[in-house]
Protein backbone atom coordinates (compact mmCIF):
# COMPACT_ATOMS: atom_id res chain seq x y z
CA UNK A 1 0.00 0.00 0.00
CA UNK A 2 1.47 3.32 -1.04
CA UNK A 3 1.27 5.56 2.20
CA UNK A 4 -0.15 9.10 2.14
CA UNK A 5 2.60 10.33 4.82
CA UNK A 6 5.98 9.28 4.33
CA UNK A 7 7.90 11.06 7.17
CA UNK A 8 8.90 7.42 8.87
CA UNK A 9 9.84 6.89 5.52
CA UNK A 10 12.29 10.02 4.30
CA UNK A 11 16.02 9.71 4.58
CA UNK A 12 17.74 13.09 3.85
CA UNK A 13 21.12 13.13 2.79
CA UNK A 14 23.84 15.86 1.94
CA UNK A 15 25.41 15.36 -1.16
CA UNK A 16 27.66 18.07 -2.25
CA UNK A 17 28.76 15.87 -5.04
CA UNK A 18 29.17 15.78 -9.03
CA UNK A 19 25.55 14.82 -9.70
CA UNK A 20 25.80 11.53 -11.23
CA UNK A 21 27.67 10.73 -7.59
CA UNK A 22 24.82 12.32 -6.10
CA UNK A 23 22.75 9.85 -8.22
CA UNK A 24 24.14 7.29 -7.81
CA UNK A 25 24.34 7.50 -3.98
CA UNK A 26 20.60 7.00 -3.95
CA UNK A 27 20.51 3.93 -5.63
CA UNK A 28 23.02 2.65 -3.38
CA UNK A 29 20.57 4.08 -0.64
CA UNK A 30 18.08 1.57 -2.28
CA UNK A 31 20.40 -1.32 -2.09
CA UNK A 32 20.70 -0.60 1.59
CA UNK A 33 16.84 -0.23 2.52
CA UNK A 34 15.75 -2.73 0.04
CA UNK A 35 14.03 -0.53 -2.17
CA UNK A 36 13.40 -2.25 -5.47
CA UNK A 37 11.01 0.33 -7.39
CA UNK A 38 11.86 3.80 -6.99
CA UNK A 39 10.09 6.74 -8.21
CA UNK A 40 12.20 9.86 -9.41
CA UNK A 41 10.58 12.81 -9.20
CA UNK A 42 13.35 16.49 -9.17
CA UNK A 43 12.38 19.38 -7.10
CA UNK A 44 10.24 21.16 -9.68
CA UNK A 45 8.21 18.09 -10.87
CA UNK A 46 5.23 16.86 -9.32
CA UNK A 47 2.65 14.63 -9.88
CA UNK A 48 -0.48 15.19 -11.60
CA UNK A 49 -3.08 13.99 -9.45
CA UNK A 50 -6.05 14.35 -11.58
CA UNK A 51 -4.31 12.82 -14.47
CA UNK A 52 -2.57 9.91 -12.09
CA UNK A 53 -4.17 6.17 -10.42
CA UNK A 54 -2.60 4.98 -7.62
CA UNK A 55 -4.91 2.14 -7.04
CA UNK A 56 -3.65 1.11 -10.20
CA UNK A 57 -0.15 1.99 -10.40
CA UNK A 58 1.39 -1.31 -8.26
CA UNK A 59 -0.35 -3.65 -10.32
CA UNK A 60 0.73 -1.90 -13.82
CA UNK A 61 4.15 -1.86 -12.74
CA UNK A 62 3.85 -5.96 -12.39
CA UNK A 63 2.11 -6.48 -15.46
CA UNK A 64 4.88 -4.56 -17.20
CA UNK A 65 7.81 -5.10 -15.27
CA UNK A 66 7.26 -8.55 -14.29
CA UNK A 67 5.04 -10.31 -16.77
CA UNK A 68 5.66 -8.14 -20.74
CA UNK A 69 9.73 -7.57 -19.60
CA UNK A 70 10.18 -10.29 -17.92
CA UNK A 71 12.25 -8.96 -15.19
CA UNK A 72 15.14 -8.26 -18.06
CA UNK A 73 14.67 -3.97 -17.63
CA UNK A 74 15.78 -1.80 -15.27
CA UNK A 75 14.09 1.37 -16.38
CA UNK A 76 10.58 2.51 -17.47
CA UNK A 77 9.07 5.74 -18.17
CA UNK A 78 6.40 7.77 -17.31
CA UNK A 79 4.61 10.93 -19.27
CA UNK A 80 6.16 14.25 -18.25
CA UNK A 81 4.07 17.21 -19.21
CA UNK A 82 6.28 20.07 -19.89
CA UNK A 83 7.20 23.16 -21.96
CA UNK A 84 9.61 22.11 -24.65
CA UNK A 85 11.65 24.77 -26.73
CA UNK A 86 11.01 24.48 -30.22
CA UNK A 87 12.98 26.43 -33.42
CA UNK A 88 12.08 30.02 -33.05
CA UNK A 89 12.11 30.67 -29.40
CA UNK A 90 8.32 28.97 -29.07
CA UNK A 91 7.00 26.36 -26.29
CA UNK A 92 5.12 24.19 -26.74
CA UNK A 93 3.27 22.41 -24.02
CA UNK A 94 4.10 18.77 -24.60
CA UNK A 95 3.88 15.10 -23.19
CA UNK A 96 7.21 13.41 -23.15
CA UNK A 97 9.03 10.66 -21.63
CA UNK A 98 10.87 10.13 -18.99
CA UNK A 99 12.85 7.72 -17.56
CA UNK A 100 11.24 7.82 -13.74
CA UNK A 101 10.82 4.58 -13.16
CA UNK A 102 13.21 2.29 -11.99
CA UNK A 103 12.81 -1.40 -11.04
CA UNK A 104 15.96 -3.26 -8.76
CA UNK A 105 17.60 0.48 -8.90
CA UNK A 106 20.45 -0.69 -6.94
CA UNK A 107 21.57 -2.97 -10.25
CA UNK A 108 21.84 0.24 -11.75
CA UNK A 109 25.06 2.30 -11.95
CA UNK A 110 25.65 6.17 -13.67
CA UNK A 111 27.85 5.32 -16.63
CA UNK A 112 31.11 7.43 -18.15
CA UNK A 113 30.56 10.04 -15.17
CA UNK A 114 27.39 11.45 -16.77
CA UNK A 115 24.32 11.99 -15.23
CA UNK A 116 22.11 10.96 -18.22
CA UNK A 117 23.70 7.93 -19.17
CA UNK A 118 23.02 4.53 -16.95
CA UNK A 119 24.16 1.09 -17.37
CA UNK A 120 21.67 -2.08 -16.47
CA UNK A 121 22.02 -4.97 -15.04
CA UNK A 122 22.78 -6.03 -18.53
CA UNK A 123 25.64 -3.96 -19.47
CA UNK A 124 23.13 -1.59 -21.98
CA UNK A 125 23.94 1.99 -21.34
CA UNK A 126 20.67 3.81 -21.35
CA UNK A 127 20.99 7.54 -22.10
CA UNK A 128 18.01 10.00 -21.15
CA UNK A 129 14.08 8.78 -22.03
CA UNK A 130 15.39 5.50 -23.14
CA UNK A 131 13.05 3.65 -20.70
CA UNK A 132 11.75 0.53 -21.45
CA UNK A 133 7.41 0.41 -21.70
CA UNK A 134 5.52 3.26 -20.08
CA UNK A 135 3.72 3.28 -17.23
CA UNK A 136 0.64 5.13 -17.80
CA UNK A 137 -0.82 4.83 -14.17
CA UNK A 138 0.50 7.54 -12.92
CA UNK A 139 1.62 11.12 -14.84
CA UNK A 140 4.27 14.20 -14.21
CA UNK A 141 4.29 17.73 -14.71
CA UNK A 142 7.42 20.01 -14.79
CA UNK A 143 7.29 23.94 -13.93
CA UNK A 144 10.52 25.43 -13.70
CA UNK A 145 8.90 28.02 -11.26
CA UNK A 146 8.44 25.77 -8.51
CA UNK A 147 12.42 26.41 -7.71
CA UNK A 148 13.41 29.30 -5.75
CA UNK A 149 15.24 32.41 -7.55
CA UNK A 150 17.34 31.86 -4.92
CA UNK A 151 18.04 27.55 -6.39
CA UNK A 152 17.52 28.82 -9.76
CA UNK A 153 20.89 31.30 -9.19
CA UNK A 154 22.43 27.98 -7.53
CA UNK A 155 21.25 25.43 -10.38
CA UNK A 156 22.49 27.86 -13.06
CA UNK A 157 25.65 28.18 -11.72
CA UNK A 158 25.84 24.23 -11.27
CA UNK A 159 24.63 23.30 -14.74
CA UNK A 160 27.50 25.96 -16.38
CA UNK A 161 30.22 23.57 -14.55
CA UNK A 162 28.12 19.96 -15.32
CA UNK A 163 28.71 21.11 -19.09
CA UNK A 164 31.90 22.23 -19.51
CA UNK A 165 32.56 18.81 -16.88
CA UNK A 166 30.90 16.68 -19.31
CA UNK A 167 31.81 18.45 -22.49
CA UNK A 168 35.77 18.02 -21.14
CA UNK A 169 34.84 14.02 -20.83
CA UNK A 170 33.77 14.00 -24.33
CA UNK A 171 36.46 15.83 -25.97
CA UNK A 172 38.94 13.31 -23.98
CA UNK A 173 37.07 10.45 -25.27
CA UNK A 174 37.15 12.21 -28.60
CA UNK A 175 40.88 12.22 -28.63
CA UNK A 176 41.08 8.92 -26.91
CA UNK A 177 39.14 7.45 -30.07
CA UNK A 178 41.47 9.37 -32.37
CA UNK A 179 44.51 8.35 -30.65
CA UNK A 180 43.78 4.67 -30.86
CA UNK A 181 42.33 4.94 -34.69
CA UNK A 182 46.06 6.60 -35.55
CA UNK A 183 47.61 3.85 -33.26
CA UNK A 184 45.42 1.05 -35.91
CA UNK A 185 46.57 2.88 -38.98
CA UNK A 186 50.31 2.83 -38.23
CA UNK A 187 49.89 -0.65 -37.26
CA UNK A 188 48.21 -1.33 -40.59
CA UNK A 189 51.25 0.20 -42.26
CA UNK A 190 54.21 -1.92 -40.27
Amino acid sequence: MIKRNFQDKVVLIDAPLPEFEKRQRYLQLCGEYDCNLLLIIDSDEYVVNDLSYWEYFRRECYDKIVIESKEEHNIFDLKMFQKISVAGGHMLDLWVSRPRIWYRPYEVHYGRGRHYEFIDRNGMLQIGGEGKPTINSIKLGHNGELRTKQHMDGRNIYQSWLKDYEAGMQAKELNDQLANLERMRASMNC
